[in-house]
């Protein structure tokens, strides 16, 4: 009642049927021992979400412990408390995540995408790269400022 639409950005070859998720015969892009990554979804709430203390989503992750062969799982609740009304009040590596997405997504041309490579990079200038301290951040800005002088 609270979600209007949801997707997971990116990884679309790796989409499953819901009811699949705890099926292990089903490939669903499984990620290595030692390795990690980020899965990043958009939501879409109804109204009511944002006045509402219950939770809208249910985050489950699920490994094979490979010392016991056994399959773990965890899942915690999403409550609209934890959503900021700005993105600049939002944590400083999601930030980043997110602008990444937005660079995919123009790169790809999303149809969900609606800012163009200029706008990704005036983001990326806004990021708050001081507190993060992460050569790969001002890699990546490198690299938008390349993309825009080639697409000028």
């Amino acid at each position: 009642d609270l979600v209007e639409e949801y997707r997971l950005i990116g990884f679309e070859n790796r989409d499953i049927d819901d009811a699949d998720f705890r099926n292990d015969e089903v490939d669903a892009g499984e990620v290595n021992a030692g390795h990690s990554v980020t899965a990043l979804y958009e939501v879409g709430l109804a109204r009511k979400a944002y006045r509402s203390d219950e939770s809208f989503a249910t985050v489950s992750v699920r490994w094979t412990d490979p010392e016991t062969n056994r399959v773990e799982e965890i899942s915690g609740e999403v409550s609209s408390q934890v959503l900021s009304g700005r993105f600049s009040g939002t944590v400083p590596e999601f930030q980043v995540v997110a602008t990444v997405a937005a660079y995919a997504e123009v790169l790809r041309d999303s149809r969900y995408i609606e800012v163009g490579i200029g706008d990704v990079l005036d983001e990326a200038l806004g990021l708050p790269t001081r507190e993060l301290d992460d050569p790969a951040v001002d890699e990546f800005i490198d690299l938008l400022e390349r993309a825009v002088r080639l697409a000028a």
